[in-house]
């Protein structure tokens, strides 16, 4: 057995910690180093329907990333972080209030969230699951 990794802030902060073998993301399938499937791209936030969402920071490692997402106008199961290679390198917390989005849209109430993914790495994207399906969501500029 080894010893657990000291969790970096954003990680310690989301309560995401310990990242060992009895750590689960809560997805109901894909964990930490899963390779996921081609995900279909979310409408963007400005885009008429109840399946859309945004992600409103950057796409940085060992940073709180925020948005939202509606899917078929109820929140995502979980959300995923991955790298370029889609390999899940992270996750988070689903169903924040609106405050929490940090977005240019207002969200709907209780479809915020909040991901991290860990230092050094280069993210690829977040992908909101719902029902195993994928979504992609796309950073508003």
């Amino acid at each position: 057995m080894t010893a657990p990794r000291r969790p970096a802030g954003t990680t310690l902060s989301l309560g995401a910690y310990p990242f060992n073998d009895t750590f689960t993301l809560g997805c109901g399938g894909p964990e930490l180093g899963s390779r996921l499937p081609a995900a279909a791209p979310l409408p963007r936030s400005t885009e008429a329907g109840t399946t859309r969402g945004e992600i409103g920071t950057p796409l940085t490692g060992d940073t709180l990333l925020s948005g939202w997402a509606t899917l078929g106008g109820t929140r995502a199961d979980c959300l995923l972080v991955v790298d370029q290679n889609d390999i899940v390198i992270g996750g988070g917390l689903i169903g924040l209030p609106s405050s929490a989005a940090k977005t240019k849209t207002s969200p709907p109430e209780r479809m915020a969230w909040q991901v991290v993914g860990p230092p050094g790495t280069t993210i690829g994207g977040v992908i909101a699951v719902k029902a195993g399906a994928l979504y992609r969501l796309q950073l508003e500029k």
